[in-house]
Protein backbone atom coordinates (compact mmCIF):
# COMPACT_ATOMS: atom_id res chain seq x y z
CA UNK A 1 0.00 0.00 0.00
CA UNK A 2 1.15 3.52 -0.75
CA UNK A 3 0.85 4.76 2.82
CA UNK A 4 3.38 6.66 4.93
CA UNK A 5 4.81 3.85 7.06
CA UNK A 6 7.91 2.07 8.35
CA UNK A 7 8.84 -1.61 8.17
CA UNK A 8 11.29 -2.74 10.85
CA UNK A 9 13.08 -5.92 9.68
CA UNK A 10 14.77 -6.59 12.98
CA UNK A 11 16.30 -9.95 12.03
CA UNK A 12 18.30 -8.22 9.32
CA UNK A 13 18.80 -4.87 11.03
CA UNK A 14 17.01 -3.07 8.20
CA UNK A 15 14.27 -0.46 8.17
CA UNK A 16 12.29 0.70 5.16
CA UNK A 17 10.51 4.01 5.50
CA UNK A 18 7.86 5.08 3.01
CA UNK A 19 7.22 8.82 2.74
CA UNK A 20 4.19 9.95 0.79
CA UNK A 21 1.08 12.12 0.74
CA UNK A 22 -0.72 9.71 -1.54
CA UNK A 23 -3.38 10.06 -2.87
CA UNK A 24 -3.05 13.86 -2.69
CA UNK A 25 0.22 13.44 -4.54
CA UNK A 26 1.03 10.74 -7.06
CA UNK A 27 4.45 9.69 -5.84
CA UNK A 28 6.11 7.87 -2.98
CA UNK A 29 9.68 7.47 -1.65
CA UNK A 30 11.25 4.46 0.05
CA UNK A 31 14.35 5.04 2.18
CA UNK A 32 16.64 2.26 3.42
CA UNK A 33 18.25 2.19 6.85
CA UNK A 34 20.86 -0.52 7.39
CA UNK A 35 22.56 -2.70 4.80
CA UNK A 36 21.97 -6.05 3.13
CA UNK A 37 21.22 -7.89 -0.10
CA UNK A 38 17.57 -8.51 -0.87
CA UNK A 39 14.87 -7.94 -3.50
CA UNK A 40 12.53 -5.00 -3.08
CA UNK A 41 9.31 -5.37 -5.06
CA UNK A 42 7.35 -2.24 -5.93
CA UNK A 43 3.74 -2.80 -6.97
CA UNK A 44 2.69 -1.63 -10.43
CA UNK A 45 -0.97 -0.73 -9.75
CA UNK A 46 -3.57 -1.73 -12.29
CA UNK A 47 -4.89 1.84 -12.32
CA UNK A 48 -1.59 3.22 -13.72
CA UNK A 49 -1.48 3.15 -17.52
CA UNK A 50 0.91 0.73 -19.26
CA UNK A 51 4.36 2.29 -19.51
CA UNK A 52 3.48 5.22 -17.25
CA UNK A 53 5.06 4.03 -13.97
CA UNK A 54 8.42 5.69 -13.29
CA UNK A 55 11.00 4.39 -10.82
CA UNK A 56 14.29 5.99 -9.78
CA UNK A 57 17.03 4.50 -7.63
CA UNK A 58 19.14 7.15 -5.93
CA UNK A 59 17.99 9.65 -8.53
CA UNK A 60 18.75 7.48 -11.58
CA UNK A 61 15.91 6.07 -13.75
CA UNK A 62 15.26 2.33 -13.54
CA UNK A 63 14.03 0.46 -16.64
CA UNK A 64 10.50 -0.74 -15.93
CA UNK A 65 9.46 -3.90 -17.80
CA UNK A 66 6.60 -4.85 -15.50
CA UNK A 67 2.99 -4.45 -16.56
CA UNK A 68 0.02 -3.07 -14.60
CA UNK A 69 -0.92 -5.57 -11.90
CA UNK A 70 2.65 -6.80 -11.56
CA UNK A 71 5.75 -5.72 -9.61
CA UNK A 72 9.00 -3.92 -10.34
CA UNK A 73 11.76 -5.97 -8.67
CA UNK A 74 14.90 -4.22 -7.45
CA UNK A 75 17.50 -6.75 -6.29
CA UNK A 76 20.82 -5.38 -5.05
CA UNK A 77 23.14 -4.89 -2.12
CA UNK A 78 21.41 -2.06 -0.29
CA UNK A 79 23.19 0.45 1.91
CA UNK A 80 21.93 3.01 4.39
CA UNK A 81 20.49 6.06 2.67
CA UNK A 82 19.47 4.34 -0.57
CA UNK A 83 16.26 5.83 -1.91
CA UNK A 84 13.65 4.58 -4.35
CA UNK A 85 11.31 7.16 -5.86
CA UNK A 86 8.13 5.98 -7.57
CA UNK A 87 5.90 8.13 -9.78
CA UNK A 88 2.29 6.87 -9.96
CA UNK A 89 0.51 8.95 -12.62
CA UNK A 90 -3.21 8.88 -11.90
CA UNK A 91 -5.75 9.09 -14.71
CA UNK A 92 -9.50 9.58 -14.71
CA UNK A 93 -11.54 6.54 -15.69
CA UNK A 94 -15.16 5.36 -15.69
CA UNK A 95 -16.45 2.14 -14.15
CA UNK A 96 -19.92 0.91 -15.18
CA UNK A 97 -22.52 -0.17 -12.65
CA UNK A 98 -23.06 -3.96 -12.93
CA UNK A 99 -26.28 -4.57 -14.80
CA UNK A 100 -26.65 -0.91 -15.85
CA UNK A 101 -24.05 -0.14 -18.49
CA UNK A 102 -25.27 3.46 -18.93
CA UNK A 103 -24.56 4.26 -15.27
CA UNK A 104 -20.93 4.91 -14.38
CA UNK A 105 -18.76 5.85 -11.44
CA UNK A 106 -15.82 8.21 -11.89
CA UNK A 107 -12.40 7.28 -10.52
CA UNK A 108 -9.14 9.19 -10.47
CA UNK A 109 -6.45 6.57 -10.03
CA UNK A 110 -7.95 4.19 -7.44
CA UNK A 111 -10.02 6.93 -5.79
CA UNK A 112 -13.79 6.88 -6.25
CA UNK A 113 -15.17 10.38 -6.78
CA UNK A 114 -18.58 11.60 -5.63
CA UNK A 115 -20.54 14.85 -5.57
CA UNK A 116 -22.62 16.38 -2.80
CA UNK A 117 -26.22 16.76 -3.96
CA UNK A 118 -28.15 18.49 -1.13
CA UNK A 119 -31.80 19.25 -1.81
CA UNK A 120 -32.90 22.91 -1.52
CA UNK A 121 -34.40 23.71 1.88
CA UNK A 122 -33.89 20.19 3.23
CA UNK A 123 -32.63 19.58 6.77
CA UNK A 124 -31.56 16.05 7.65
CA UNK A 125 -30.12 14.41 10.75
CA UNK A 126 -26.93 12.73 9.60
CA UNK A 127 -25.92 11.24 12.97
CA UNK A 128 -27.05 7.64 13.58
CA UNK A 129 -27.93 6.39 17.04
CA UNK A 130 -26.93 2.97 18.36
CA UNK A 131 -30.26 1.24 17.70
CA UNK A 132 -30.47 -1.49 15.07
CA UNK A 133 -31.34 -0.01 11.71
CA UNK A 134 -30.37 3.55 12.63
CA UNK A 135 -27.70 3.44 9.94
CA UNK A 136 -30.45 3.45 7.30
CA UNK A 137 -30.70 6.97 5.81
CA UNK A 138 -33.77 9.02 6.66
CA UNK A 139 -35.47 11.63 4.53
CA UNK A 140 -37.56 11.75 1.39
CA UNK A 141 -36.69 9.56 -1.59
CA UNK A 142 -35.58 11.74 -4.49
CA UNK A 143 -36.91 10.68 -7.92
CA UNK A 144 -34.18 9.19 -10.08
CA UNK A 145 -35.30 11.14 -13.13
CA UNK A 146 -34.54 14.40 -11.29
CA UNK A 147 -30.91 13.47 -10.56
CA UNK A 148 -28.01 15.17 -12.37
CA UNK A 149 -26.67 13.22 -15.34
CA UNK A 150 -23.67 13.25 -17.66
CA UNK A 151 -24.70 14.58 -21.07
CA UNK A 152 -22.24 14.44 -23.94
CA UNK A 153 -22.48 13.81 -27.66
CA UNK A 154 -18.98 12.34 -27.67
CA UNK A 155 -18.32 8.76 -26.63
CA UNK A 156 -15.11 9.76 -24.83
CA UNK A 157 -15.82 12.61 -22.45
CA UNK A 158 -13.09 11.89 -19.89
CA UNK A 159 -11.31 15.09 -20.89
CA UNK A 160 -14.27 17.13 -19.65
CA UNK A 161 -13.20 16.54 -16.04
CA UNK A 162 -11.02 19.45 -14.96
CA UNK A 163 -8.92 19.57 -11.76
CA UNK A 164 -9.61 22.47 -9.40
CA UNK A 165 -6.33 24.35 -8.76
CA UNK A 166 -5.08 24.08 -5.19
CA UNK A 167 -7.60 21.36 -4.24
CA UNK A 168 -6.17 17.86 -4.67
CA UNK A 169 -8.49 15.27 -6.18
CA UNK A 170 -11.24 17.81 -6.77
CA UNK A 171 -12.79 18.15 -10.22
CA UNK A 172 -15.42 20.06 -12.12
CA UNK A 173 -17.01 18.94 -15.39
CA UNK A 174 -17.98 22.06 -17.36
CA UNK A 175 -20.87 21.40 -19.72
CA UNK A 176 -21.00 17.71 -18.84
CA UNK A 177 -23.18 17.58 -15.71
CA UNK A 178 -26.77 18.64 -16.33
CA UNK A 179 -29.79 18.80 -14.04
CA UNK A 180 -33.39 17.95 -14.86
CA UNK A 181 -34.24 21.65 -15.00
CA UNK A 182 -32.23 24.73 -16.04
CA UNK A 183 -30.80 26.63 -13.10
CA UNK A 184 -30.66 23.58 -10.83
CA UNK A 185 -26.99 24.24 -10.10
CA UNK A 186 -25.95 20.79 -11.31
CA UNK A 187 -23.41 22.31 -13.67
CA UNK A 188 -21.50 23.66 -10.66
CA UNK A 189 -21.17 20.34 -8.84
CA UNK A 190 -17.67 19.30 -7.81
CA UNK A 191 -16.46 15.72 -7.66
CA UNK A 192 -14.35 14.93 -4.60
CA UNK A 193 -12.98 11.72 -3.07
CA UNK A 194 -15.85 9.65 -1.70
CA UNK A 195 -13.89 9.03 1.50
CA UNK A 196 -13.91 12.80 2.18
CA UNK A 197 -17.63 13.24 1.68
CA UNK A 198 -19.71 13.43 4.85
CA UNK A 199 -23.07 14.71 6.11
CA UNK A 200 -24.75 15.14 2.75
CA UNK A 201 -26.77 13.45 0.09
CA UNK A 202 -24.39 12.42 -2.66
CA UNK A 203 -23.99 10.70 -6.00
CA UNK A 204 -21.43 8.06 -6.94
CA UNK A 205 -23.08 6.47 -9.99
CA UNK A 206 -24.22 8.75 -12.80
CA UNK A 207 -26.54 8.07 -15.71
CA UNK A 208 -25.03 9.18 -19.00
CA UNK A 209 -26.75 10.18 -22.21
CA UNK A 210 -26.50 12.27 -25.34
CA UNK A 211 -28.32 15.56 -25.80
CA UNK A 212 -30.87 13.95 -28.10
CA UNK A 213 -31.54 11.02 -25.76
CA UNK A 214 -31.63 12.85 -22.42
CA UNK A 215 -35.42 13.39 -22.29
CA UNK A 216 -36.08 9.78 -23.29
CA UNK A 217 -33.58 8.50 -20.74
CA UNK A 218 -35.20 10.51 -17.93
CA UNK A 219 -38.63 9.19 -18.96
CA UNK A 220 -37.29 5.62 -18.87
CA UNK A 221 -35.78 6.23 -15.42
CA UNK A 222 -39.13 7.55 -14.18
CA UNK A 223 -40.99 4.56 -15.61
CA UNK A 224 -38.53 2.07 -14.10
CA UNK A 225 -38.73 3.78 -10.73
CA UNK A 226 -42.53 3.78 -10.82
CA UNK A 227 -42.49 0.03 -11.46
CA UNK A 228 -39.97 -0.51 -8.66
CA UNK A 229 -42.00 1.50 -6.15
CA UNK A 230 -45.15 -0.40 -7.12
CA UNK A 231 -43.32 -3.68 -6.55
CA UNK A 232 -41.97 -2.43 -3.21
CA UNK A 233 -45.53 -1.68 -2.11
CA UNK A 234 -46.52 -5.29 -2.87
CA UNK A 235 -43.43 -6.89 -1.36
CA UNK A 236 -43.65 -8.43 2.12
CA UNK A 237 -40.01 -9.56 2.38
CA UNK A 238 -37.07 -9.99 0.05
CA UNK A 239 -33.48 -11.27 -0.02
CA UNK A 240 -30.50 -9.97 -1.99
CA UNK A 241 -28.77 -13.26 -2.99
CA UNK A 242 -25.01 -13.28 -2.61
CA UNK A 243 -24.93 -10.30 -0.22
CA UNK A 244 -23.64 -11.11 3.26
CA UNK A 245 -25.98 -9.13 5.52
CA UNK A 246 -29.28 -9.81 3.71
CA UNK A 247 -28.47 -13.53 3.57
CA UNK A 248 -27.51 -13.59 7.25
CA UNK A 249 -30.73 -11.77 8.15
CA UNK A 250 -32.72 -14.45 6.32
CA UNK A 251 -31.10 -17.56 7.81
CA UNK A 252 -29.13 -18.64 4.76
CA UNK A 253 -28.15 -22.31 4.68
CA UNK A 254 -26.81 -24.52 1.94
CA UNK A 255 -24.64 -27.37 0.70
CA UNK A 256 -22.43 -26.97 -2.34
CA UNK A 257 -23.52 -23.32 -2.50
CA UNK A 258 -21.54 -20.59 -4.24
CA UNK A 259 -21.99 -16.87 -4.83
CA UNK A 260 -20.37 -14.31 -7.07
CA UNK A 261 -20.73 -11.17 -9.16
CA UNK A 262 -21.72 -11.10 -12.82
CA UNK A 263 -22.32 -8.09 -15.09
CA UNK A 264 -26.01 -8.35 -14.17
CA UNK A 265 -25.34 -8.30 -10.41
CA UNK A 266 -24.68 -10.62 -7.45
CA UNK A 267 -25.92 -14.19 -7.59
CA UNK A 268 -26.24 -17.39 -5.54
CA UNK A 269 -26.47 -20.98 -6.76
CA UNK A 270 -25.76 -24.48 -5.45
CA UNK A 271 -24.85 -27.89 -6.82
CA UNK A 272 -26.95 -29.39 -4.02
CA UNK A 273 -29.25 -26.92 -2.26
CA UNK A 274 -29.58 -23.59 -0.48
CA UNK A 275 -32.38 -21.92 1.48
CA UNK A 276 -33.64 -18.69 3.05
CA UNK A 277 -36.29 -17.96 5.67
CA UNK A 278 -38.73 -15.24 4.60
CA UNK A 279 -40.97 -13.34 7.02
CA UNK A 280 -44.72 -13.15 6.47
CA UNK A 281 -46.04 -12.11 9.88
CA UNK A 282 -49.56 -11.30 8.65
CA UNK A 283 -49.91 -14.41 6.49
CA UNK A 284 -50.47 -12.33 3.36
CA UNK A 285 -47.99 -13.95 0.95
CA UNK A 286 -49.54 -14.99 -2.37
CA UNK A 287 -46.54 -15.54 -4.63
CA UNK A 288 -42.79 -16.01 -4.62
CA UNK A 289 -40.90 -13.98 -7.21
CA UNK A 290 -37.49 -15.20 -8.40
CA UNK A 291 -35.03 -13.19 -10.50
CA UNK A 292 -33.16 -15.51 -12.85
CA UNK A 293 -30.56 -15.23 -15.62
CA UNK A 294 -30.89 -16.22 -19.26
CA UNK A 295 -27.27 -17.35 -19.09
CA UNK A 296 -28.32 -20.20 -16.77
CA UNK A 297 -30.57 -21.80 -19.39
CA UNK A 298 -30.77 -25.58 -19.01
CA UNK A 299 -30.51 -25.69 -15.22
CA UNK A 300 -33.20 -27.67 -13.41
CA UNK A 301 -34.17 -27.44 -9.75
CA UNK A 302 -37.06 -27.74 -7.30
CA UNK A 303 -38.50 -24.94 -5.20
CA UNK A 304 -39.70 -26.22 -1.82
CA UNK A 305 -41.50 -24.04 0.74
CA UNK A 306 -41.82 -25.36 4.31
CA UNK A 307 -41.22 -28.87 3.01
CA UNK A 308 -43.81 -28.66 0.22
CA UNK A 309 -42.84 -28.76 -3.44
CA UNK A 310 -44.28 -25.65 -5.10
CA UNK A 311 -42.42 -25.65 -8.44
CA UNK A 312 -40.07 -27.66 -10.66
CA UNK A 313 -38.10 -25.22 -12.78
CA UNK A 314 -36.28 -25.81 -16.06
CA UNK A 315 -34.59 -22.53 -16.98
CA UNK A 316 -34.63 -21.22 -20.53
CA UNK A 317 -33.06 -18.27 -22.30
CA UNK A 318 -35.29 -15.19 -22.30
CA UNK A 319 -35.16 -11.92 -24.21
CA UNK A 320 -33.44 -10.05 -21.35
CA UNK A 321 -30.29 -11.03 -19.42
CA UNK A 322 -32.38 -11.10 -16.20
CA UNK A 323 -36.05 -12.02 -15.94
CA UNK A 324 -38.59 -12.76 -13.21
CA UNK A 325 -40.61 -15.90 -12.52
CA UNK A 326 -43.58 -15.84 -10.13
CA UNK A 327 -44.57 -18.98 -8.24
CA UNK A 328 -48.02 -19.11 -6.65
CA UNK A 329 -48.09 -20.07 -2.96
CA UNK A 330 -50.99 -22.29 -1.81
CA UNK A 331 -53.20 -20.49 0.70
CA UNK A 332 -53.21 -23.45 3.09
CA UNK A 333 -49.40 -23.51 3.10
CA UNK A 334 -49.27 -19.81 4.00
CA UNK A 335 -51.91 -20.20 6.76
CA UNK A 336 -49.91 -23.01 8.37
CA UNK A 337 -46.58 -21.19 8.12
CA UNK A 338 -46.92 -19.15 11.34
CA UNK A 339 -45.21 -16.18 9.69
CA UNK A 340 -42.08 -18.03 8.54
CA UNK A 341 -41.52 -19.44 5.06
CA UNK A 342 -38.40 -21.53 4.52
CA UNK A 343 -37.72 -21.45 0.81
CA UNK A 344 -35.34 -24.18 -0.35
CA UNK A 345 -33.84 -24.50 -3.83
CA UNK A 346 -32.76 -28.08 -4.59
CA UNK A 347 -30.77 -29.01 -7.68
CA UNK A 348 -31.95 -31.88 -9.86
CA UNK A 349 -29.34 -34.67 -10.25
CA UNK A 350 -26.47 -33.42 -12.37
CA UNK A 351 -27.78 -29.86 -12.47
CA UNK A 352 -27.51 -26.64 -10.42
CA UNK A 353 -30.08 -24.79 -8.33
CA UNK A 354 -30.22 -21.13 -9.34
CA UNK A 355 -28.63 -18.78 -9.86
CA UNK A 356 -30.83 -16.33 -8.11
CA UNK A 357 -30.23 -12.61 -8.53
Amino acid sequence: LFVASTVDWRERGIKLTQSTRFPDESRTRLTVEGAGTFALKVRYPGWVAPGALKVKLNGKPVKVTAKPGGHVELRRAWVAGDQVDVELPMRTTLEPLPGLKNHVAVLHGPIVLAAKTPQPGETLNFMADSARGDQVPAGAVCPQDSAPVFVSDKADFIRRFKPVPGRPLTFTAPGLIQGAKPGSGAENLQLIPFFRLHDSRYMVYWARSTSAQQSLMRAELAKAEEARLALDAQTIDHVAPGEQQPESDHGFKGEGAESGVAPAGRWRHAKQWFSYVLNDRQGQARALRLTLASGDAGRRFDVIVNGQLVAELALAAEAEPLYSRDIALPAELVRAAAGKLEVRFVAKPGSIAGGLY
